[in-house]
């Protein structure tokens, strides 16, 4: 009985897939760290603070969340999964001979090599259905409707890869017309001498301590007994390797072209794929890079990704090394604009304070005659700072200015001096005061119908990951004009793109175009107040002159000159066209 139950773990520890699933935990743990990242957002170990969790178990296309986006999301996974069969076979190959002499080597190892594939997509299928279930209230039959759609996209996919390697991986007897019924003659065999007068020819079989030893593999729907390989020459056997090397290359160059591809096509709506989808993509390309980098480099394809990873990020650090993220309307091939020492700072600031000081009492007197008066006969001063939050927060910030608005009967936005916050909470408030400024002259607009909290809350996300994945973290090959200048059209692109078609264009405008309005009186002043991250300085961004804010005077009986804390950003970027 103790010796079936040590054959049993013996032949359990040389079946395939158990040898695969110990060999990627011994040499490849960068493979299996993809498997950890992925399954870290479903079982919600990190970025649950940001939402990446939904963008998976709610994935949306086209504004629904339904077996469409589920079959896009699995399509994806698929690819991915491919990736990673193939990154495996690339570092892997070479340890198990007995592929070379099996029919399409590289299909083999994938259909053993399920074990890390197959955990998380049953995580996954467990998670989201649990997650469906208690917090969208979707019916059991919806769902697993939905979820058949991811295993599908993934199933299509990896059928459709495994289609084209069915025609290109080869194995030894096909490529060199090795006859397994002639393997005697080609086994190198020596004479050793078992007694004094007895010998005898004995085969070689000495391998390499990196060669994993196989007993048993899934083939089809059985499982067959691994053949020995011994008996081959290695050069033949490292020829077979490198052909399948050669077609997983081929296949990667095809689907990074692929991705590539679509990005011209992003425009489209249809293209707009899940957020996830576009997640499962750039860690696709990461993964061919590897495999890529391990085929051209072998043993020094660690130390030199290393090598080159730090060199890119030293070089990142300078000017002309890569695309630059630029704002759009803004001149670049002009001079650069230089922050002046202190002394000559702050003479710059006194002679421009007290006229732009002027223009802001005046703006003030003109907010005070436009603002509804109280019991005793003078206007309140509201002030609103909005929080930060992405789309969450803009949606909440136009939801609440159009209650507070509604409930003081139109009297909020008279009132309102100064907004300011940041990221989405502004875009909410920018939004509302647009509006605002378009109904004082257009009666049809109800400021508060719910219509406008349905478009600022539409997905933006998917376009902006998509772009990412397909476009901004590689190539960055498509060009943009704007206001008869050419960019780079990056994610920042498409964040405005989308931004403008889910509001049907009401923001896109420049600053300059609010400087009228502002001063008048007629909507509240905005400041947007990011942070440049060279220095720690604040950039005021605003359409009135503001350069009384950006003076710290010097405490007196002080040497030191008052210290340039903040920057204004329309008179510091002035000849680079900072209005427009």
């Amino acid at each position: 009985m103790k010796y079936s139950i040590v054959n049993l773990l013996t032949s359990i520890y040389h079946f395939f897939p158990v040898k695969l699933f110990l060999v990627h935990l011994k040499y490849n743990l960068i493979l299996v760290a993809f498997w950890i990242f992925l399954a870290g957002f479903i079982l919600r170990w990190w970025g649950n603070d940001f939402g990446v969790p939904l963008l998976f178990q709610d994935p949306e296309y086209l504004g629904r969340v339904d077996f469409f986006s589920y079959l896009i999301l699995g399509a994806c996974c698929g690819a991915f999964i491919m990736a990673f069969q193939i990154a495996s076979y690339i570092v892997n190959s070479h340890r198990f001979h007995f592929l070379a002499s099996v029919s399409r080597p590289f299909v083999k190892y994938t259909v053993n090599n399920f074990v890390f594939p197959l955990a998380y997509i049953l995580i996954y299928l467990f998670s989201t259905y649990h997650f469906q279930v208690n917090f969208e209230n979707v019916t059991k039959t919806d769902i697993v409707f939905n979820l058949s759609g991811f295993v599908l996209g993934a199933l299509f996919f990896y059928v459709l890869s495994l289609t084209y390697f069915f025609t290109v991986s080869k194995d030894i007897f096909r490529m060199f017309g090795v006859d397994i019924l002639k393997k005697r003659e080609l086994r190198r065999t020596r004479r050793v001498q078992l007694k004094s007068n007895s010998w005898q020819r004995i085969s070689e079989s000495s391998r390499p301590e990196s060669l994993e030893f196989v007993d048993t593999y899934i083939s089809g729907f059985g499982i067959r007994k691994a053949r020995d390989t011994a008996h081959y020459d290695r050069e033949l056997i490292s020829k077979v390797f490198r052909q399948n090397h050669t077609a997983a290359a081929i296949f990667e160059i095809a689907v990074v072209l692929a991705m590539l591809f679509l990005g011209f096509f992003r425009d489209i709506p249809v293209f707009m794929i899940p957020a996830a989808a576009s997640i499962f993509l750039s860690l696709t390309m990461l993964l061919m890079l590897a495999s890529a980098f391990h085929t051209w480099l072998k043993n020094w394809s660690v130390p030199v990704f290393l090598i080159l990873a730090l060199s890119i990020n030293w070089l990142s650090g300078y000017e002309w090394f890569g695309k630059r993220n630029r704002a759009y309307g803004l001149v670049y091939d002009s001079l650069q604009a230089e922050l002046p020492d202190s002394m000559i700072f702050d003479q710059q600031k006194l002679a421009s304070m007290k006229l732009d000081s002027e223009v802001g009492l005046k703006s003030l007197i003109n907010w005070k005659n436009n603002a509804s008066v109280g019991k005793q006969g003078k206007p309140a001063i509201v002030f609103l700072n909005v929080s930060g939050g992405g789309l969450k927060s803009a949606l909440w910030t136009l939801y609440s200015l159009q209650m507070a608005d509604s409930a003081c009967e139109g009297r909020l936005m008279r009132n309102t001096r100064l907004i300011c916050g940041s990221s989405g909470g502004m875009i909410g408030a920018a939004y509302f005061r647009e509006l605002y400024l378009r109904s004082l002259t257009n009666s049809k607009i109800n400021l508060y119908d719910h219509y406008y909290a349905e478009r600022i809350s539409k997905d933006m996300l998917n376009p902006i990951g998509f772009s990412l994945a397909v476009n901004d973290v590689f190539l960055r090959l498509q060009r943009i004009q704007v206001a008869g200048i050419q960019y780079t059209r990056d994610r920042g692109y498409e964040f405005e793109r989308v931004l403008h078609e889910n509001t049907e264009g009401v923001l896109d405008k420049s600053i300059a175009a609010y400087s009228e309005p502002e001063h008048r009186g007629l909507i509240p002043w905005m400041v947007f107040t990011p942070t440049v991250i060279n220095d720690g300085r604040r950039l005021l961004i605003s359409s009135q002159p503001v350069s009384y804010l950006t003076f710290t005077p010097a405490q007196s009986g002080t040497v030191i000159k008052s210290v340039p804390e903040d920057i204004e950003f329309t008179r510091f970027f002035k000849d680079q066209r900072a209005d427009s």
